[in-house]
C-alpha cells in the first residue's frame, strides 16, 4: 500500500486523518526582520533561523502569505497540514537589531538618533501589522533551534533563509517553501512557491525534535512508546532511537556540503538541501521500505520535466504518473521511456532537483488513486508488467493515464527505497526487469556503535539505559543489521519558472566539445521505417538515388537493423552487403555521410560471442532470466535472445570501441547511431565488473563513455549524461496523431527535452515508424511542418511514395528550412557548450504570462520566433498565442499584437505553417 500522509492520523480520525477542530493547535512565527540578511552568518554559509515558535499559546491568525496562484485548493491534504504562520513584528526593541537585522556594536548615539531610529522602527512594524492583519501575542524568538520541549507534545516552526528562499520547517516534517519579493532593500512579501513532507516511518512519533548548528538544521523522529495505541509522554530526556532524520542546509552553506553534495548541487542557489535518512533493517531488505519526500502538485502550480513518457502530457498536471522505478525504460510499465531526469520546475518558480544517485529511485505524480473493489483489496491491485517490440504496440492503454479518465493523489512522491520488488505501488503493480537486483554500493552497513542519523544532540558515547536494552531485546533488534534509505533533493525558489529552469541548466555537467551540426544542415535519412530489417545494398543505393534525383536534401543516410552478419557482429553481411567500400564511396559522392546502426547486444555463437565469454566481456547473472535457458540472456524486441556488453569493464569498452573505430577505417563509415542503453534490458539480477549504485549508471557509460568517442553519433537513452553533448533522439514513435506517442506528442518530447538538459533533440522518423500501419498524406506533411523549426529532422518513409503533391509539399518545407539552419546551427554550438534550450515553451518568452503554461502544441525556436504547427487531422484554422510584442507572419506580412490569443484563429491551409517572427 503506498504511505498516506498520516498513518496514525487516519487510524485515530477517520480517512482523511484530521483531528476534530477542538484538538488542532494553531501555530506561528515570530519574523525577526523583514530585511535582505545580509549579515557575516549568512555570507559565511552558517543557516540563519529568522522566526521560530512553539504552537503553544498561540491565537489563530488567518493565512497572511500572498500565493501566486488564486485557485489552489485550500482544502488540498498538504494544504490543509501545513502550519498556520503569520509574518509579523517580534517582540525584540528596535534599538536590538539595525536595518540589515543585525544586532549591532554599542555606539555613543546621541537621543535625538536613538528616537528617530525608535520612530522609523515602530513605523516598520505598524505597516508589517497592517499588510498582515496580525492580531496575536508575539512568542520569544531566539537563533537556537533546538528545544527542551517534549516533541510529543509541541510542534515548533522555524522559518530559514538563504537567497530569496525562505524555507518554513515544522517539527511534523512539513516544509514550506516561499519566494521573498524586494523593494528598495525592504522585504514587502512572500509567495508560496510549494508545500512538502516527509513519510514518517511506521514506530516513530509524528511529531519530531528540532536541533541546529551553525550550518545544519535537523529533524528527528524518535521512537514511538506505546500506550493502548497512543502515543505516551515520554521525558524527553530518556534516550529514544532515532527512526529518521530530516536534515536541511541552506545552498549557500558551501562548508557545510559534503563532496558528493556539491557535485550535484554546483551553482544551485537561493534553496536548501532536505536529506531525509530513514532507518531500514536487512531483513525487510525487499520491502517497500524507503525514505519518502512528497510535494504537493496544486499549490506549486503547473509542472514540467521529469523525462520523456509514452504519452507525454505538457504540462505533467494532465497526468496520473504511476509510482514506479525511475530509471530509462523502452515503454516502460508505468509509461516512463528513454529519456530520464531527476529534476521538475513549476510554473510558481519552484525547482525540485533529486540526487542523481538515489538508490532505488521511485517516482510518482498525482499516481492514480483505489477506485475498484479489485484494486483496494487484491495484494497486487492491477499488475503493470514490462513488454518487449510489437507487444508494445499493442497496449491497449498508453501510460500514463491521464486525469481526466482517473483520480490521482495530487502529489509529487520521490523516494528512495530498499530495493527493487514486484510489491503494489498504490493502485498497480509493476513487473519489471529489475526486481530482485541489488548492489553492492547502494548501502552501506554500519557498526553498531555509530549513529547513523549524525545526531548532534544525543552524546556518541552516552551508554545505554537498561530500560533501553530492555525494549531493544523485546523487539529483537539484537541481530538485526542497520542499514538507511536516504532521499536528498534540493528545493529551490525563484522569481519565475524560467530562472527556475536556468539556474537548474546552470547546475547540471555541460559538454566539452562542439557539437557536429550535418544533421541541422540536412535531414537525415535512415532505411528502418522503409525496408526494416530486410535492407541490403542494393535497396541503399536505390534510396539515395531517389532522393537526390528528387532534389531533395540530405546530410546523412542511416543504415539501420541487420547490416551485420549477426548482432554484435561488427562486421556486414556479406550476402546482403557484397561490396561495402564501393557502395559508401558511392553514397559519399551523392553528398551523404554515412552511419551504421549498433547496440550493446551480442547473441550467442557469433565470433564476437565467443571472445567476449572468453575474457569476460559480458553483463553476467547467477540466475536465469524468464524465459531463457541460460544465465545471463534476456530478450529484446527482436526475436533472438542476446546478452549485454559490461560497460563498467574498461576492456570490455576498448574492445567494442575497437571494433566500431575499425569499420570507418576500412569502410570509410562516419558515425554511428547508438541505440537501446536502457537498463531494462538486462538479464535478470544482473552482476557487472565494476558494481553500479544504479542501474542508469548503464545508459550514463553508453553515452559519456561509448558515444560521445565519436564526432557524428546520436543516441537515444539518458539519464544525468548531459555532459556527453550528442544529440539524443525521441524514442520510436507511432503514425498517428495523438499524444499516445504519435504527433501530438512531439512537441510536449521536444520541449522536455529542452528543460531537461538536452538541447540537441532529434525528433523521430517523420510520420512516425509504421508499425501498425504508415501514416495518411496529411499526417506526413503536418508531422513534417512541426519539425521543419526543430533541430534536427529525419526521414525514412519517402514523401513520393505519397504521390506527386506530398512530394512537391516536403520540398517546399526543406526550402523554408534553408532560411533557419545558420540560425539553427548557431543555436545548436551554443546549446552544446551551455545546456541553453535550442527550442523553448512558450513561457520561457514570458515566464510569468499564465496563459503560456498550459499550451502544448507551439514552441519557440530562439527567443524571436514562434511556431504553431497544425496537429489535428483535417484542422485548417486553429488558435495561436503570441507573448507581448509585435509578431509578423514568418511566410507573410500581417503583423499581430502579442500578449492576446489572435482573434478569430490563424488560418493555416494543409501546405501552411503558422510561424511568426518578433518584429518589437
Amino acid at each position: 500500500m503506498q504511505p498516506s500522509f498520516s498513518s496514525r492520523g487516519q487510524r485515530l480520525f477517520g480517512k482523511g486523518g484530521t483531528p476534530p477542530s477542538f484538538l488542532r493547535r494553531r501555530r506561528c512565527m515570530n519574523l525577526v526582520s523583514t530585511k535582505p540578511q545580509r549579515n557575516d552568518k549568512s555570507k559565511s554559509g552558517n543557516i540563519s533561523v529568522i522566526a521560530s515558535s512553539t504552537n503553544e499559546n498561540s491565537k489563530n491568525c488567518p493565512s497572511s502569505f500572498s500565493e501566486r496562484r488564486k485557485n489552489v485548493n485550500t482544502t488540498n491534504a498538504l494544504a490543509n497540514d501545513a502550519p498556520t504562520v503569520e509574518d509579523v513584528t517580534s517582540n525584540l526593541n528596535a534599538a536590538d537589531l539595525d536595518k540589515e537585522g543585525r544586532t549591532p556594536k554599542k555606539t555613543n548615539n546621541n537621543n535625538n538618533n536613538k528616537e528617530k531610529s525608535d520612530e522609523l522602527e515602530r513605523r516598520r512594524k505598524q505597516k508589517l501589522l497592517q499588510r498582515y492583519s496580525s492580531n496575536y501575542d508575539a512568542t520569544t524568538t531566539t537563533n537556537n533551534a533546538s528545544s527542551s520541549e517534549n516533541p510529543t507534545t509541541s510542534r515548533r516552526v522555524v522559518t530559514l533563509l538563504d537567497g530569496n528562499a525562505r524555507l518554513r520547517v515544522c517539527s511534523d516534517g512539513r516544509v514550506s517553501l516561499f519566494y521573498a519579493h524586494f523593494e528598495d532593500e525592504e522585504e514587502t512579501k512572500w509567495e508560496l512557491t510549494s508545500r512538502s513532507l516527509v513519510t514518517v516511518p511506521p514506530g516513530a512519533e509524528s511529531v519530531g525534535r528540532i536541533v541546529s548548528d551553525e550550518t545544519t538544521m535537523k529533524v528527528e523522529f524518535l521512537e514511538r512508546s506505546k500506550s493502548d495505541g497512543f502515543e505516551s509522554n515520554v521525558d524527553s530526556s530518556t534516550k529514544k532511537k532515532v527512526l529518521s532524520t530530516l536534515t536541511i542546509k541552506p545552498l549557500s552553506a558551501k562548508g557545510s556540503l559534503t563532496k558528493d553534495e556539491r557535485e550535484w548541487t554546483d551553482n544551485l542557489t537561493s534553496g536548501f538541501i532536505l536529506d531525509y535518512v530513514v532507518q531500514t533493517s536487512e531483513e525487510n531488505e525487499y520491502s517497500v521500505e524507503m525514505a519518502e519526500i512528497v510535494t504537493d502538485v496544486e499549490s506549486s502550480g503547473k509542472w514540467f520535466g521529469g523525462g520523456h513518457f509514452v504519452r507525454q502530457e505538457w504540462p505533467l498536471n494532465g497526468a496520473c504518473q504511476e509510482v514506479g522505478p525511475h530509471y530509462p525504460f523502452d515503454f516502460g510499465p508505468h509509461g516512463i521511456n528513454t529519456l530520464v531526469s531527476n529534476h521538475w520546475v513549476t510554473s510558481t518558480g519552484f525547482a525540485i532537483v533529486a540526487d542523481p544517485e538515489t538508490s532505488f529511485f521511485h517516482v510518482g505524480l498525482n499516481a492514480p488513486k483505489e477506485n475498484t473493489f479489485f484494486e483496494a483489496l487484491t495484494p497486487n491491485g492491477s499488475r503493470r508488467k514490462f513488454h518487449t517490440g510489437v507487444a508494445n504496440i499493442l497496449r491497449p492503454t498508453a501510460l500514463p493515464l491521464t486525469s481526466q479518465s482517473r483520480q490521482g493523489d495530487g502529489k509529487l512522491r520521490l523516494q528512495s527505497r530498499s530495493g527493487y520488488c514486484d510489491s503494489k505501488y498504490g493502485a498497480f503493480s509493476q513487473e519489471h526487469p529489475l526486481v530482485g537486483w541489488k548492489s553492492e554500493k547502494t548501502h552501506v552497513q554500519l557498526p553498531e556503535n555509530i549513529d547513523p542519523m549524525g545526531n548532534l544532540s544525543l552524546p556518541t558515547e552516552e551508554k545505554e539505559t537498561p530500560a533501553a536494552a530492555k525494549t531493544k531485546n523485546n523487539n529483537n533488534r539484537k541481530n538485526v543489521k542497520t542499514r538507511t534509505c536516504s532521499m536528498r533533493v534540493a528545493m529551490l525558489a525563484k522569481r519565475n519558472v524560467r530562472e527556475a529552469t536556468e539556474n537548474v541548466l546552470e547546475s547540471m555537467p555541460k559538454p566539452t566539445q562542439a557539437v557536429d551540426t550535418a544533421l541541422v544542415r540536412g535531414p537525415k535519412w535512415s532505411t528502418w521505417s522503409r525496408y526494416k530489417t530486410a535492407v541490403d545494398q542494393e535497396k541503399v543505393l536505390k534510396f539515395a538515388s531517389e532522393i537526390l534525383e528528387l532534389k531533395y536534401e540530405r546530410s546523412i543516410m542511416e543504415i539501420d537493423d541487420r547490416w551485420s552478419s549477426a548482432y554484435g557482429e561488427l562486421e556486414f553481411d556479406s550476402v546482403k552487403f557484397p561490396d561495402v567500400k564501393a557502395m559508401v564511396d558511392d553514397l559519399h559522392l551523392k553528398g551523404f555521410k554515412v552511419t551504421l546502426w549498433v547496440t550493446p547486444f551480442v547473441t550467442e555463437g557469433t565470433r564476437a560471442y565467443k571472445e567476449g565469454v572468453k575474457n569476460g566481456y559480458f553483463v553476467k547473472s547467477k540466475v536465469l532470466t524468464p524465459g531463457h535457458s541460460k544465465a545471463g540472456f534476456f530478450s529484446w524486441w527482436q526475436p533472438t535472445p542476446v546478452v549485454a556488453i559490461d560497460l563498467t569493464n574498461k576492456d570490455a569498452r576498448e574492445w567494442f570501441l575497437n571494433g566500431l573505430k575499425s569499420l570507418q577505417t576500412r569502410y570509410g563509415i562516419d558515425g554511428f547511431k547508438f541505440d537501446a542503453g536502457e537498463p531494462c534490458f538486462l538479464p535478470k539480477e544482473f552482476e557487472t565488473k565494476v558494481p553500479m549504485k544504479h542501474p542508469s549508471e548503464y545508459t550514463k557509460l553508453w553515452s559519456t563513455e561509448i558515444a560521445k568517442t565519436f564526432e557524428l553519433c546520436e543516441v537515444r537513452s539518458g539519464h544525468h549524461s548531459t555532459n556527453s553533448g550528442v544529440w539524443t533522439r525521441i524514442g520510436d514513435t507511432f503514425s498517428s496523431w495523438t499524444t499516445s506517442n504519435g504527433l501530438r506528442s512531439l512537441i510536449p518530447h521536444l520541449l522536455t527535452s529542452s528543460i531537461v538538459g538536452y538541447p540537441l533533440c532529434l525528433p523521430d522518423m517523420i510520420g512516425g515508424n509504421a508499425y501498425a500501419g504508415g501514416p495518411s498524406k496529411e499526417l506526413f506533411v503536418r508531422w513534417a511542418q512541426a519539425n521543419c523549426f526543430m533541430p534536427a529532422m529525419q526521414f525514412s518513409i519517402p514523401p513520393w511514395e505519397f504521390g506527386k503533391d506530398v512530394s512537391e509539399a516536403t520540398n517546399k518545407i526543406l526550402k523554408t528550412r534553408l532560411k533557419l539552419i545558420d540560425l539553427i546551427e548557431d543555436l545548436s554550438i551554443k546549446s552544446s557548450k551551455t545546456l541553453q534550450p535550442i527550442c523553448k515553451p512558450l513561457w520561457w518568452l514570458a515566464p510569468e504570462d499564465s496563459n503560456t503554461f498550459d499550451i502544448n502544441d507551439q514552441f519557440c525556436l530562439g527567443d524571436d520566433i514562434v511556431v504553431a504547427p497544425v496537429v489535428y487531422d483535417k484542422q485548417r484554422r486553429r488558435e495561436v498565442y503570441l507573448p507581448k510584442g509585435e509578431w509578423k507572419e514568418f511566410d507573410g506580412e500581417k503583423i499581430f499584437s502579442g500578449g492576446q490569443w489572435i482573434e478569430g484563429g490563424y488560418e493555416a491551409g494543409i501546405y501552411d505553417i503558422p510561424a511568426f517572427v518578433r518584429v518589437i
